[in-house]
């Protein structure tokens, strides 16, 4: 145990990154398409109608005159001007399907606005049935600036004027789970993590038109897209951040972020990463013998059989040797659904119970990693990224026998070196939330 405790000492003074907790601790969304409206699907020459977003429509117009213009042959967009019949603001409403109001995840708009003149032009954002909460108003002047303001108030911008006839991408992201709000406009940061300052309803529409006395002058719009990206739902997630530095790790499962198992000629310890002492978990092989393993399962001891899993984690080698991480089924080890070696050349290897391959990449010692995979249970296939690098892509993985995936093991080959050292950190397993995803108990 001497050796091992000068072997952390040296490591922790080599490493002096954090060992993530944040450029990687997300999980990929379920992405859904809340509204889409390219008017490609429209007539040349015809007015926009409002049969909301089923149609890629608008609810209402508010009296503004549209006209739907061809660009290229395929490739419509929509003109919009007030007619002038009154000096109020109007804007074109447009809400989601089956009224919906976003309260979580991200919503995202998207659209292109190209102003004809400088005018007083406008969009704002507010919750569903309802004027009474801004998540976000921007006004555009004659003065070719534009400004912004929320619930919370003023909004310091950058990068906030237009230009006649120049076509504005525009990028707004809401993240409701944080209160916070950011725009882009043609890929440069107009302002960022901002909070809006409203906690009690989501955002159910989007309009956009004429603030009070403007002078009438068109706009185009086109590409109008709102996406809304909910985080997977976690059915393991381990980031060691509640345990107590210098202790073994646990065998408690997935309720106290645990393995189930660790093999006895296996080392653990809770370890101190970085600056800012985020906590990682330490595994050290001890003897040259079989292979030595923690096994990880998920809440409920539940087996995914059908849908979509995610896993990730990140990985630091202190050394080149022979490490691998297993996906199986719960409670057994016979269904490889994957086997990812890293060999002690540096070669990293992938095998299932369908085929092996040659080698796909290489690892470094010393160095942050982050292994992602991505299983589509219902078609039976598999993809593999490294530090955001593709390794496999739609791998047949080939188990046959009805189990679906219900444990990570993560660790030592047989044929390891003795005190040959893993740091693993931030170990998520999330499912696509899809009432399709079916579940079943791995211990029936």
């Amino acid at each position: 145990m001497q050796k091992f405790t000068i072997y952390l000492t040296w490591l922790t003074t080599l490493f002096t990154l954090s060992f993530i907790s944040t450029a990687y601790s997300a999980m990929p969304g379920d992405d859904i398409v809340q509204l889409n409206a390219n008017f490609n699907d429209k007539a040349t020459g015809s007015t926009l109608a409002t049969g909301g977003a089923t149609l890629g429509e608008p609810t209402m117009l508010f009296n503004l005159n549209t006209l739907i213009i061809e660009d290229t042959p395929g490739e419509n967009f929509l003109r919009v001007e007030n007619d002038g019949s009154s000096t109020d603001a109007r804007r074109i409403q447009w809400e989601f399907e089956n009224n919906q109001e976003i309260t979580d995840g991200e919503v995202t708009f998207s659209f292109e606005f190209t102003p004809s003149a400088w005018d007083r032009y406008s969009f704002t954002f507010k919750e569903q049935g309802g004027n009474s909460r801004t998540f976000l108003d921007i006004r555009y002047g004659i003065n070719g600036m534009f400004f912004g303001t929320d619930a919370a108030g003023n909004i310091s911008l950058t990068n906030n004027s237009y230009v006649i006839g120049a076509t504005q991408n525009i990028n707004i992201t809401f993240d409701m789970d944080t209160g916070t709000s950011q725009l882009f406009i043609n890929d440069e940061e107009v302002f960022t993590g901002r909070e809006h300052g409203i906690d009690d309803r989501g955002i159910g529409r989007f309009s956009i038109g004429y603030s009070n006395s403007s002078n009438n002058n068109s706009f185009d719009l086109d590409n109008l897209s709102v996406i809304t990206t909910k985080p997977l739902p976690l059915i393991l997630e381990a980031d060691f951040e509640d345990k107590v530095l210098g202790n073994a790790i646990g065998t408690g499962g997935a309720q106290l972020g645990e393995p189930i198992f660790v093999d006895n000629q296996l080392i653990t310890e809770i370890i101190a990463r970085g600056s800012n002492n985020n906590q990682a978990l330490l595994l050290q092989n001890s003897e040259i013998s079989s292979s030595k393993i923690a096994r990880w399962e998920f809440l409920n001891n539940d087996e995914i059989t059908e849908g979509i899993i995610e896993i990730e984690l990140n990985m630091f080698f202190e050394q080149l040797d022979n490490y691998q991480v297993l996906i199986r089924e719960a409670s057994a080890s016979s269904s490889s659904f994957s086997n990812i070696i890293f060999t002690i050349s540096g070669a990293i290897l992938i095998s299932d119970a369908d085929s092996s391959t040659g080698v796909l990449g290489f690892y470094e010692d010393n160095q942050l990693h982050h292994l992602r995979m991505s299983f589509d249970l219902d078609n039976g296939i598999y993809t593999v990224w490294f530090d955001d690098a593709i390794l496999v892509e739609d791998k047949p993985h080939g188990v046959m026998n009805g189990r679906g995936i219900g444990s990570i093991l993560t660790g030592f080959l047989n044929n390891a070196t003795i005190d040959a050292s893993l740091t693993i950190d931030n170990l998520k397993v999330g499912i696509i939330s899809d009432p399709d995803v079916i579940f079943c108990d791995g211990f029936d």
